[in-house]
């Protein structure tokens, strides 16, 4: 971290090595929670208690019970939260939306999805740790 801020950060970057740290940082808005999922909702709702605003990474928590106290923490502070599902930004997928949403295609009772990983399943860091990630497939790409 020390060595990307030096070679792409500006002459303000700041490394922490305590997340709790930088969220006492008040120059700090926004916080990206880009951590195993396992750490999502802590995280994010100790972010938005230290008013910043929250993009996390996909999927939103492990649990919906996990989710539900983040979209709590978020209402009770008044800071966004938002859930970096990519998808929905890209122009086929809100084209479908639109399509549906007008009711173009009649009343939808059945919807299958398929996806295909290129490039292999992850073998790095968490993704294959059910007790840091959960889910699996379903839960990474699924969401």
């Amino acid at each position: 971290a020390k060595a990307a801020a030096t070679t792409f950060g500006t002459v303000n970057a700041k490394v922490y090595q305590d997340y709790q740290e930088l969220l006492k940082d008040q120059t700090i808005d926004v916080v990206h929670i880009c951590t195993p999922n396992y750490l999502h909702c802590d995280m994010t709702v100790h972010a938005l208690e230290a008013n910043k605003h929250v993009m996390c990474e996909k999927p939103m928590a492990k649990t919906t019970a996990e989710a539900q106290q983040m979209l709590d923490a978020a209402k009770r502070t008044g800071k966004k939260l938002t859930i970096g599902y990519q998808n929905r930004f890209r122009v086929d997928s809100q084209f479908l939306h639109q399509v549906t949403a007008r009711g173009d295609l009649g009343d939808i009772y059945f919807g299958k999805a398929h996806a295909i990983r290129r490039r292999a399943v992850p073998n790095w860091g968490v993704f294959l740790d059910e007790e840091a990630q959960g889910g699996g497939p379903l839960i990474d790409i699924g969401t």
